[in-house]
């Protein structure tokens, strides 16, 4: 693990643990910088629509958690694990004390968010030299033992921008407001994309301004995040996602008792 160090391969192992494979961190921000958090969070699971090893609430500061709930993934034995939380300042939100990006105008008019890619709660590889002079291992025989343990590895960043995009140094996604930096094997594993990878601090997405649509979609958002604000501050919407994720679960055992015991009643009648 020296050797990882050395070559700054920051994938944390919370993607290993708990058989977490794919992760997806969505960051909606509207135009006054405010927005929402979506994290969702494919795990293995030894019992169809219980979540094991469910990964705890995400060390962001300055956000409020808002919801968690479970859902099936499309392959069997998985859940997927969806949480979200609302933010009122983009530029507050950080991880471990460090800023998670930037959200400012542009000269232009439009907007530009950068996402730190080491400040997001799941390390993508870095590119730190080796410091002690110590001889490093070639990347791609790093990469090859580290992709070797993540078979279906998927981790994305995504940034959903107020308007449609300019420009990115990531992908644009076909709804043109969302800029997505994804990492999976084929990237761990390919020295050209591994590289260009690497050598991003962040991902960069600039946009216009927000259409008549944005507009009303900022309205709607702004009404859930004043809901959201007043709950929190009643210590109601103040829940751990933990604690929103035990109450989803033991909704579910109680609707399955309740179930078993309509069936027991219908049984009885016969």
């Amino acid at each position: 693990m020296k050797t990882a160090k050395h070559l700054g391969l920051l994938l944390t192992l919370a993607l290993l643990g708990g058989g977490c494979l794919q992760t997806t961190q969505t960051w909606t921000i509207y135009a006054d910088g405010s927005g929402k958090l979506t994290i969702r969070t494919v795990l293995k699971t030894e019992k169809p629509g219980v979540a094991a090893n469910v990964p705890g609430s995400p060390s962001f500061e300055n956000v409020i958690p808002v919801s968690s709930r479970v859902e099936p993934a499309s392959d069997p034995g998985h859940v997927c694990v969806i949480q979200e939380c609302y933010f009122e300042d983009f530029n507050k939100v950080t991880y471990k004390k460090k800023a998670v990006g930037s959200f400012a105008r542009t000269t232009e008019g439009g907007y530009e968010a950068k996402l730190f890619k080491e400040s997001t709660g799941r390390a993508l590889p870095g590119g730190e030299p080796a410091k002690d002079g110590k001889p490093a291992m070639d990347p791609t025989a790093v990469m090859k033992m580290v992709a070797a343990q993540m078979k279906g590895l998927v981790y994305r960043i995504e940034i959903k921008m107020p308007g449609d995009l300019a420009k990115t140094n990531g992908v644009a996604m076909e709804d043109k407001r969302t800029a997505v930096l994804e990492v999976t094997e084929k990237t761990l594993l390919d020295d050209k994309t591994r590289e260009a990878v690497t050598k991003m601090d962040c991902l960069d997405a600039v946009s216009g301004p927000p259409s008549a649509a944005v507009v009303a979609e900022t309205g709607a958002f702004h009404d859930a995040l004043s809901k959201a604000k007043e709950e929190h501050a009643n210590d109601v919407g103040a829940k751990s996602m933990e604690d929103l994720l035990k109450e989803d679960e033991e909704r579910r055992k109680a609707a399955e008792a309740a179930e078993g015991g309509n069936k027991d009643d219908k049984d009885d009648d016969k």
